[in-house]
């Protein structure tokens, strides 16, 4: 169900938007999914070897 209804809110807003604009919060949200990939990375080896 959560999936039609993405589809959905993509397809009817996809009419407002040019390809430039999608590109570039498909790239700030590959950004943003790395950062966090590097903080929950970082907060790991803290734990594993009680740094800081």
């Amino acid at each position: 169900m959560h999936d039609l209804i993405l589809m959905t809110i993509i397809a009817k807003t996809r009419v407002f938007l040019n390809r430039t604009i999608i590109k570039w919060i498909s790239v700030t949200a590959g950004f943003l999914l790395i950062g966090f990939a590097v903080y929950f990375a970082v907060e790991f080896f803290k734990s594993v070897f009680e740094i800081g």
